[in-house]
C-alpha cells in the first residue's frame, strides 16, 4: 500500500477531517481509524454533501479525504469544485485505483496527496503526518 505526496501543504497541523466516501463501510471504518488517531471527523456521502458541508463549515475543516470513485459527483469533480471556494484546500484524494497514470494525473492537480486503498493506519497515519 503506496502513498504519493501531492503539492500542496499545510500550514499548520490537521486536526478536523471532512471525510468523503459513498461506501458506507469504508467510510465508517475510516471515520473510527481517524478518531481512533486522535482527529475530529465530519463524513459525506458523496461530493455535493461536501460541498454544501464545506461551504457551511469551512472554519472548522482543516482537510478533505474524498473517495475518487462516487455517483454523481466523482472525486475530481469534488475537488475542482472545492478549489474555486478556496484555493488553498488541502485535499486527500483516496481510491482503489491502481493505474499510476491516473495517480500521476490527479497529484498534478495540486492535491496534498494520494492514498491508496485499503490502507492500513500506520499509511493514513504517516499521510496526515506529511502535510
Amino acid at each position: 500500500m503506496s502513498k504519493h505526496q501531492g503539492t500542496a501543504k499545510m500550514t499548520r497541523p490537521v486536526q478536523r477531517i471532512l471525510l468523503v466516501d459513498d461506501d458506507e463501510m469504508v467510510r465508517n471504518t475510516t471515520k473510527e481509524i481517524l478518531k481512533y488517531l486522535g482527529y475530529e471527523v465530519t463524513v459525506a456521502c458523496g461530493g455535493e454533501e461536501a460541498i454544501e458541508i464545506y461551504k457551511n463549515k469551512k472554519n472548522q475543516i482543516d482537510l478533505l479525504i474524498i473517495d475518487l470513485i462516487m455517483p454523481k459527483m466523482n472525486g475530481v469533480t469534488c475537488f475542482e469544485s472545492l478549489k474555486k471556494l478556496d484555493p488553498k484546500v488541502p485535499v486527500i484524494i483516496s481510491s482503489g485505483i491502481s493505474e499510476i497514470s491516473k495517480k500521476e494525473s490527479i497529484l498534478q492537480m495540486g492535491v496534498a496527496a494520494f492514498i491508496q486503498k485499503p490502507f492500513t493506519i500506520d499509511v493514513l497515519q504517516s499521510t496526515l503526518s506529511s502535510l
